[in-house]
């Protein structure tokens, strides 16, 4: 991959839009540029439990944090 996640996050450009008025298509594309941008940051997380876990971690532990990113609405 030539860009890392941070840099894709960066660079990815939010959905332009030529009016004033949204209309329903254009507001799918501005929740699919949030949602891309959430699933990277869960990707992100887990990729970091994951390498804690693997020095020096509980592999219970790990998969209840995981699962904690999974089910999280958010992307902290």
């Amino acid at each position: 991959m030539g860009m890392t996640i941070d840099e894709i996050i960066k660079y990815l450009p939010a959905p332009m839009c030529d009016s004033t008025v949204i209309d329903s298509e254009k507001q799918k594309e501005y929740e699919a540029h949030d949602m891309a941008v959430i699933i990277m940051r869960k990707y992100q997380k887990i990729q970091e439990i994951v390498e804690q876990w693997a020095c020096c971690g509980n592999p219970s532990d790990s998969m209840i944090a995981i699962s904690e990113v999974l089910e999280d609405g958010n992307d902290d």
